[in-house]
This record gives structure tokens, C-alpha cells and sequence, in this order.
């Protein structure tokens, strides 16, 4: 009778210690799966910064291409400068790297344009 006690004591210890694998072992996929999730985010976030910055080049070179080619902006001719200087300046809103203030523009999410 004694030797089945032991056995018995000794099958509530390796459930202790199985109980105990399972919790570390979930805690580990669990700690894996949030940094999976987190490595994810900021990689978003990356392609994002660098999508905007790319689009941010691409309204400057634009804006390049139309002042050597003279095109005509909106407003004519006598706003021109003024034009070149609003267009330039959203180009510098947009940019991740400058994000310039922009009045009109405060509440407006950069990502969404929303």
C-alpha cells in the first residue's frame, strides 16, 4: 500500500511539472506571436514612411519638371510663385522626414489622408 501512495504522490508531481511545461511553453508562443505582431506594425510603418517620402519626392520633382517646362498653374500666370510655394509646402507636410505644419491642415492623419 505504501509503494501506491508513492506512485500516486509521485504522478501529482509530474503533472505539476507537465502543467508547468505547458504554461512556459504557451507563454513562449504567446511572448513569439507578440513580437511576431509587433515586427509586423513596425515594418508597416516603415513602408508607409518610406511610400510617403517617396510620393513626397515624386510632387517635387513634378513641380521641377513644371517650373523648366513653364507649364501654366491654376490661378494664371501672376500666381505662379505662389502656387509653386503652396505645392512645395504640402510636398514638405507630407515628407516623414520634415512633416511641416500646416494650418489647414492640423487634423488631417498623413497616412489616410482623412
Amino acid at each position: 500500500m505504501y509503494h501506491l501512495c508513492f506512485a500516486a504522490g509521485a504522478g501529482y508531481w509530474d503533472l505539476e511539472r507537465i502543467w508547468a511545461e505547458n504554461d512556459a511553453r504557451r507563454k513562449a508562443e504567446q511572448d513569439r506571436e507578440n513580437r511576431r505582431r509587433s515586427e509586423l506594425e513596425g515594418f508597416k510603418k516603415l513602408l508607409q514612411a518610406a511610400t510617403r517620402w517617396q510620393q513626397a519626392q515624386w510632387i517635387r520633382n513634378f513641380l521641377c519638371a513644371m517650373e523648366n517646362r513653364e507649364v501654366a498653374t491654376p490661378g494664371g500666370l501672376t500666381d505662379r510663385a505662389n502656387w509653386f510655394a503652396w505645392a512645395r509646402a504640402k510636398a514638405d507636410w507630407y515628407d516623414p522626414l520634415v512633416e511641416a505644419d500646416d494650418e489647414w491642415l492640423v487634423n488631417v492623419n498623413r497616412e489616410a489622408l482623412s
